[in-house]
């Protein structure tokens, strides 16, 4: 895959799927595998760390924050992995390592006809499958052909939605997979490869596919009922019924090898540093609850890793070999957790031995991050801009941060850059000095970034916005990654005003929310923002009377109700005022409904309010309505067996949904807690059964 810069066709690109716009520069997110061709600057890491890996049984990748770990992975040691034969599946922690490594690899490692045929239409809809008529061997030629700013080119690529399921039963959650017809596309994986796999599904009686067949030849392949039935046939084979990784990797290739569908694969285990960060031992850090990921996990990881590592094939009868799996091992990680490695050291006694560090960008790469993607739509940085630009970034004078660099350039792109392609404002074809001024050069770029999209909100949404950011954020600030449905359903908070606003962060790549077990997390794109977010937090959300009487509020609830969610005492006058003030922005249970009614005959609180409060109880069905959102949140911790806490518990008393799965599920939950009172077993046997009947 070359990354020499070319001409560009000198046309503004069109939007991509969903309406987005391809541009240059990545902003504030991490590169994907389909960003290869405008990835640059880290050639000689690639080669180094490519050259690491091959030759190393495990990898230690380790860098300072916002270096860009994942970046390089994505668009640089994934498809060079790719290209030397290896199949690189990329694993995130989330908050069962153990788990996500095996799905992580069913959903990467097989391919899926479903989601074939999806980005073969795709193709065949697009400029250069005419109609489905091409042949697969032209298509090629073609997408080759493209300039490398056309927007085709990288829509082509997009990773699809993807759910596994084997027998009606889910076996991987829902998550974003590159299907392989794009990896075919980007040269990653030959049309031999490609063929083979898919002869392993159509049988020895199917034509083979080749260069010859066409993309309606293929797409009709793609839909054959006897091909989804042997890949429903391969999934019930791989998935083994039994925990740990060990024995699902011996069967994983024992399975692949009988279909001739060998394979090497390199585990990418990216963002490592969650496994200390996350999973942790709760009961000894202040302030902490048992919420997050069983700590226990951690540890389980490691000793699976273990066997993992000494595992070997089995031969026909079915006994050890010499020979261990093919697989490689990349862990990716901070600097300042390496130093927590001691289980893993105890594996691979000569893991240090196989670390490489990557730096932040030198200064003379930085160079290329920012001429090269600008060329290649067809505009150029004059000499003094990409002078300014870079001592307003440059660090201890030889590095860069690879983020700030994309979301300066980016923003360049878009207030001048997208114009120069354009025939009618050709002007110099460069970005000037005085442009880059006129933003207030990188310092005011960095910092506007996160100011105009808080401009964008009324004063309501941006105080719901801080709020949310402020969960997202450590005392040492650093990142902290939270549920979503734990944001959204934060107690007595909006639900419906909140999923509004995060919805709106997600779209302005300000939060990243990833699909992980069981459910949904959010986290902060970038370090870079963080201090903009600390800064507009103090200036503008602290200060800012509505939010004060909010948590003022708030706190008068917690007060007075008990951790079952039962009331425990009353407001006063002056508390219940703050708090009927700002009722539209609370969102009320049935029982601090009822508690507020009480408040406000006890302190013979004004008629009108008193009269607010019996309107808001007299109708039950109006007075909690639950959003099908958060019901389909309860059916998928039904489905995953994860269980309610007390306070989640106390949130749902008045207002369970008849749902069998979700009553099941409370039920479940008020047995297997050791904080379930007698009267709490009373209530919620007495609440399943009548919704049951």
């Amino acid at each position: 895959m070359s990354n020499e810069p070319e001409e560009a066709a000198g046309a503004e690109p069109a939007p991509g799927p969903d309406g987005a716009m391809f541009t240059p520069y990545k902003g504030p997110r991490s590169y994907q595998p389909e960003d290869a061709d405008f990835f640059f600057g880290r050639g000689s890491d690639s080669r180094r760390l490519l050259s690491l890996i091959l030759s190393s049984r495990v990898t230690l990748l380790h860098a300072p924050s916002g270096a860009g770990k994942t970046s390089l992975l994505n668009a640089r040691i994934i498809p060079s992995l790719t290209s030397e034969g290896w199949l690189p599946v990329r694993v995130l922690p989330q908050d069962d390592p153990v788990r996500s490594t095996r799905e992580a690899t069913l959903q990467t490692a097989v391919l899926h006809p479903e989601l074939e045929r999806q980005a073969v239409e795709r193709a065949l809809r697009s400029p250069i499958g005419a109609g489905g008529k091409v042949p697969i061997g032209d298509l090629l030629k073609r997408y080759d052909a493209l300039p490398r700013s056309a927007n085709d080119r990288r829509n082509l690529l997009q990773p699809l939605e993807s759910s596994l399921s084997c027998r009606g039963l889910p076996v991987a959650d829902a998550s974003r997979v590159t299907p392989y017809f794009s990896r075919l596309l980007q040269s990653s994986v030959t049309l031999e490869r490609y063929g083979t796999m898919l002869a392993a599904y159509a049988g020895a009686d199917e034509a083979p596919v080749d260069e010859r067949t066409t993309l309606g030849q293929l797409a009709s392949l793609l839909d054959r009922p006897a091909v989804h039935d042997s890949h429903a046939e391969l999934l019930a084979d791989l998935v083994v019924p039994v925990a740990g990784l060990a024995p699902f990797f011996r069967e994983f290739f024992e399975v692949l090898d009988a279909r001739d569908l060998q394979v090497p694969l390199v585990l990418i285990f990216d963002q490592f540093e969650e496994l200390f960060t996350r999973f942790v031992d709760a009961g000894r850090l202040p302030g902490r609850t048992d919420d997050g990921p069983d700590w226990r996990r951690r540890w389980e990881f490691f000793e699976e890793f273990r066997g993992l590592d000494a595992a070997r094939r089995h031969d026909a009868r079915d006994e050890p070999t010499v020979e261990p799996l093919p697989m490689r091992f990349v862990f990716s990680m901070r600097d300042e957790y390496i130093g927590q490695l001691g289980p893993l050291r105890e594996v691979v006694p000569t893991l240090d031995h196989h670390t490489y560090r990557l730096e932040l960008l030198p200064v003379d790469e930085a160079r290329k991050a920012i001429e090269e993607p600008a060329r290649i739509y067809g505009y150029a940085y004059s000499e003094d801009a990409y002078s300014e630009i870079l001592s307003g970034l440059v660090k201890e004078e030889r590095f860069v941060e690879p983020a700030h660099i994309q979301v300066v350039c980016d923003k360049l792109w878009r207030e001048f850059g997208h114009r120069l392609v354009n025939a009618g404002e050709r002007r110099a074809g460069a970005i000037t000095l005085e442009d880059v001024r006129a933003l207030r050069g990188t310092g005011g770029i960095l910092k506007t970034f996160f100011d105009e999209f808080l401009a964008t909100l009324d004063s309501k949404d941006c105080m719901e916005c801080l709020d949310i950011l402020s969960s997202l954020l450590t005392g040492s600030r650093t990142r902290n990654i939270v549920e979503k449905r734990a944001l959204i359903e934060a107690p007595f908070r909006n639900g419906a005003g909140r999923a509004r606003v995060l919805d709106l962060l997600e779209n302005r790549t300000i939060v990243r929310v990833e699909p992980r077990l069981g459910g949904y997390f959010v986290e902060i794109t970038h370090e870079f923002l963080i201090e903009p977010i600390r800064d507009a937090i103090r200036e503008r959300l602290n200060p800012n009377p509505l939010h004060r009487q909010i948590e003022t509020a708030i706190r008068t609830l917690e007060a007075s109700l008990g951790a079952d969610g039962m009331i425990v005492r009353l407001p006063d006058l002056g508390e219940f005022l703050t708090m009927h003030e700002v009722r539209h922005d609370i969102r009320w249970t049935h029982v601090s409904a009822e508690m507020m009614l009480r408040a406000a005959i006890v302190n013979d609180a004004p008629p009108e309010a008193m009269q607010w409060w019996i309107e808001q109880l007299a109708d039950g069905s109006r007075d909690h309505p639950m959003s099908e959102d958060v019901i389909d949140s309860l059916k998928d911790r039904a489905r995953n067996r994860q269980l309610l806490n007390k306070a989640e518990l106390s949130q749902l008393r008045g207002r369970v949904p008849a749902e069998r799965p979700v009553l099941e599920l409370v039920l479940r939950s008020v047995l297997a807690s050791p904080q379930s009172s007698r009267d709490d077993l009373m209530y919620w046997t007495r609440e399943v059964l009548s919704h049951a009947q």
